[in-house]
């Protein structure tokens, strides 16, 4: 009566096990995280919305005397 699962057995056990929470991860961590850092990397419109094209300035501008400033003061 004890028979060794077969492989597909086994891949429905875990993913029953993993699944849900696979899918919670996913859908409320990995991915607003994925769309954070992709609205990090686009410019601002006229009015104020998103647009391309992707680009590394709003990091860059982390380098700036201003915000220097401002982490030196938070840091201590």
């Amino acid at each position: 009566m004890n028979e060794a699962a077969t492989p597909w057995q086994r891949f429905f056990r875990v993913l029953v096990t993993v699944g849900p929470g696979g899918l919670w991860l996913f859908l409320f961590v990995l991915l607003p995280t994925l769309l954070v850092l992709l609205a990090s990397l686009m410019s601002r419109g006229p009015y104020g919305e998103l647009q391309g094209p992707l680009t590394l300035r709003n990091y860059l501008r982390l380098l700036e005397p201003p915000y220097l400033e401002a982490f030196a003061r938070a840091s201590g």
